[in-house]
């Protein structure tokens, strides 16, 4: 083999290999960008049934009424682990605290303030 075919065989090589490898892990990349609010969402609706279900137990064990206003202090003894579920996985590094879920009032579902292109996640009523 002449040395200017090996370097046709070699640049042939390296073109396949970035094809085959590089090229898809870009695109990936560059979707899971644009899905990001998306990406946490079951994570997230299921901590807001995790808040919900906290509430409705607090509210039978104290005897509290529907539009009664309630704080994490209240009801976080009734959520497992609650360090690890207070922010929504579809929030920036930057930003995940507990500030990423109003709780609202007794009777009405806890909503996610993470805005993405639809809006913030929620349960459904």
């Amino acid at each position: 083999m002449n040395p200017k075919s090996a370097i046709r065989v070699l640049f042939l090589f390296v073109a396949v290999v970035i094809a085959i490898v590089v090229v898809p892990l870009i695109v990936s990349a560059l979707l899971e960008g644009s899905a990001g609010h998306h990406r946490g969402l079951p994570a997230c609706v299921n901590t807001l049934r995790q808040i919900e279900g906290a509430k409705e137990e607090y509210a039978l064990e104290y005897g509290v009424t529907n539009g009664t206003q309630m704080t994490w202090d209240d009801f976080a003894p009734y959520i497992k682990d609650i360090t690890n579920k207070v922010f929504c996985p579809s929030a920036p590094a930057t930003m995940r605290s507990l500030t990423n879920y109003t709780i609202n009032p007794l009777g009405v579902n806890p909503e996610c303030n993470v805005v993405g292109a639809k809006g913030g996640h929620s349960l459904r009523d």
